[in-house]
């Protein structure tokens, strides 16, 4: 009867949208209607009976039809997928409890028995910061070490680089902190200055190890030791040159002024006087001894690219990307010349070793001597064919200028007259260094073809052809006593030669870049090398 009843509401809510009928239509209805619903009743399960029962009770009272609504189990269902998930996440949460607990345990076995879990961390920190206090008074070196661990020398090299030990020649110390701008030697081989993207390092060249670390997180372009090695000048990318403590790497100055990037720094032959130049166009001369800002040098029209001091102090050199090379009076900053003719970049000035010389090398493909007291034009050496002229070198008498340029030419000329001497010809690319060996009568030259080539200087002449290198040679220096030539090549190489006779002595491998500089310490025991890898290294005998 209940069933009828519900049915009945059913058949009702169905049709209440429909036409009136008339009543014997809608009995007739109605009876064929409950008719087949009592069919479907009775071959329903009876357990399914029983809750379509269940669920038609529960609608009649709130006047709803779910008899065939499906969204009831699916509700018990979503709530024992709550409630299993809960034991889960409930599991977990135990399980992780129980591992602390475990890791407090064996934390506690080695600290202080009982302290709270965070006091143990705290403590267990302390503990490893302590410790690499007591191995270093630089934490950060340490850290900075980590990523490019030095190879210890257990003694510095007693013998001198020789054709005699060359091939026993071995990396005594790797050096990768951070780009390298640039490297120096103290005036007394000491020390090694290492200018890099993250700051200065100082090492003792004797023992190899890092003395100190300082302008830390601070890009450095450019750095040089005044002349008695005490002071350390930088010049960095934020405008600013610092001088420091060579002996401990305290900052004594700060010198502001500069609004770029500080290009180059050069202390005067006494020490001083700093000269920085920038690419704010200015030259600035500051007091050594305070770091007082003693004149500001503008007539330039573009970024200042090197300076350099004459000789005997009294007079400063500069070059510029504006094309001309301007002479300054050291002593009060007045300029004293501006040397026009150049129609490019100046890319390097040098003065001759008497001080009474200047020669300027261009992206213009010429050399210009000029006068350093007066600034007149002695000559313009030309010959290169139109192509930069990446280099210049007087020999150690100061009579001869080398050049190299990129139209695969070396040119030797008389520095007195600006005549030319010979044109060097042989390599097949850009020639990228040239060296003098240190009686002046050998010049070695470097090239994008891979090779390096020994000339006479007296008449020009070959005398070698020194090949091995698969890649430009960007680099090269002679040992102080003559007899090795080292050459540094974009192949990641060093190459050790025979002065003499151009033998092959030892092929130094190790650099995963282009190497771009290569030295020899002063007293000639220890080879340094530059790469493009970052990293700075140090060979010598074992």
């Amino acid at each position: 009867m209940e069933q009828t009843v519900a049915n009945s509401a059913e058949i009702t809510k169905i049709n209440e949208n429909k036409p009136l009928l008339n009543t014997s239509q809608q009995i007739e209805e109605n009876d064929t209607q409950l008719k087949y619903e009592e069919a479907d009743v009775v071959r329903a399960d009876n357990s399914n009976a029983i809750i379509a029962g269940e669920e038609t009770l529960d609608s009649s009272s709130e006047n709803k039809v779910t008899s065939l609504d499906r969204d009831e189990p699916k509700s018990k269902g979503n709530s024992l997928w709550v409630i299993l998930s809960s034991f889960v996440i409930i599991g977990v949460l135990i399980c992780v409890y129980f591992l602390q607990r475990q890791s407090t345990k064996f934390l506690t076995k080695s600290g202080n028995i009982g302290a709270a879990a965070m006091q143990e961390k705290t403590t267990l920190s302390e503990q490893i910061i302590t410790k690499t206090s007591a191995v270093t008074n630089t934490p950060t070196i340490q850290k900075t070490f980590a990523t490019y661990p030095p190879i210890k020398a257990s003694f510095y090299p007693s013998e001198k680089i020789t054709t005699r030990n060359a091939s026993n020649i071995s990396q005594l110390v790797r050096i990768g902190n951070g780009t390298i701008e640039e490297i120096a030697y103290s005036p007394d081989g000491s020390i090694i200055a290492v200018a890099t993207s993250i700051g200065i390092f100082l090492y003792d060249s004797k023992m190899l190890q890092v003395q100190s670390y300082f302008a830390e997180d601070i890009y450095i372009d450019s750095i040089a030791f005044s002349p008695d090695g005490q002071v350390l000048a930088s010049g960095s990318g934020d405008g600013t040159i610092r001088l420091w403590d060579a002996a401990n790497g305290s900052l004594l100055h700060t010198l502001e002024g500069h609004t770029n990037l500080v290009r180059s720094v050069a202390f005067s032959p006494d020490g001083q006087v700093l000269a920085s130049g920038s690419w704010d166009n200015t030259i600035r001369l500051w007091d050594a001894a305070n770091g007082s800002l003693l004149d500001t040098l503008e007539g330039h029209t573009n970024g200042v690219k090197s300076v350099a001091f004459s000789p005997d102090g009294q007079v400063l050199a500069s070059g510029s990307y504006d094309g001309t090379v301007r002479l300054w009076d050291a002593a009060d900053g007045s300029l004293l010349d501006t040397l026009e003719g150049h129609t490019d970049w100046v890319n390097s000035v040098a003065f001759s070793p008497d001080g009474q010389v200047l020669a300027s090398a261009s992206d213009d493909g010429t050399v210009r001597l000029w006068v350093a007291a007066n600034g007149s034009l002695l000559d313009t050496l030309e010959g290169h064919t139109d192509y930069s002229v990446n280099s210049v070198a007087f020999s150690p008498d100061g009579q001869v200028l080398a050049s190299g340029s990129w139209d695969g030419t070396g040119r030797l000329w008389n520095a007195a007259n600006g005549s030319m001497l010979d044109t060097l010809e042989g390599h097949t690319n850009y020639v990228l260094s040239v060296a003098f060996a240190p009686d002046g009568r050998v010049l070695a030259s470097g090239s994008d073809d891979g090779t390096v080539r020994l000339w006479q200087v007296a008449d020009g002449r070959l005398l070698n052809t020194l090949e091995g290198h698969a890649s430009g040679v960007n680099s090269l220096a002679f040992s102080p006593d003559g007899q090795v030539l080292t050459s540094g090549s974009w192949d990641g190489t060093i190459r050790l030669w025979q002065a003499a006779d151009g033998r092959l002595l030892n092929t130094l491998e190790g650099h995963t870049s282009g190497v771009k500089s290569v030295a020899f310490s002063h007293d000639g025991q220890v080879l340094a090398s530059w790469s493009s890898d970052g990293t700075l290294r140090l060979w010598g005998t074992p």
